[in-house]
């Protein structure tokens, strides 16, 4: 039996349908340096270890990306324990809630957060906004 591997997007683009918010899932074990220029990164454990996702801008659900080591929804839904803001000039708002509601807290471009806990955030995002400028 001949296996298919999906890619994200891919179907959207064959259409000509453009994708406002991206979110790419990698293999565990991707470490800090992995995360590309450009992206806020969220790894499933502390110290930026385990699967790790790539969002860039807004995104209203984290849920619609699966991840299987995520043991309470099996998404990134309240599944992110470290983060790295890996832009220049993007100040990223991190929500408690779907639709970029409820409490959150800010990262500014090139912070990093090796565990969510100190902020008493650990497997709480949900969605996230993107604000262009350096300061948040």
């Amino acid at each position: 039996m001949k296996k298919i591997r999906t890619v994200p997007g891919t179907f959207a683009t064959a259409l000509g349908i453009s994708v406002a918010s991206v979110g790419v899932a990698v293999p565990a074990n991707a470490a800090i340096g992995d995360c590309a220029s450009g992206y806020l990164c969220a790894w499933v454990d502390t110290n930026y270890n385990g699967a790790r996702l790539q969002l860039s801008p807004s995104n209203n659900n984290w849920g619609i990306w699966g991840q299987s080591t995520c043991l309470k929804r099996l998404t990134w839904s309240d599944c992110a324990s470290s983060l790295y803001n890996r832009t220049s000039a993007t100040c990223f708002r991190l929500y408690d809630a779907a639709d970029r509601t409820g409490g959150y807290h800010r990262i500014s471009p090139g912070d990093t957060i090796a565990n969510l806990g100190t902020w008493s955030y650990n497997d709480v995002i949900t969605s996230n906004s993107a604000i262009a400028g350096s300061t948040c």
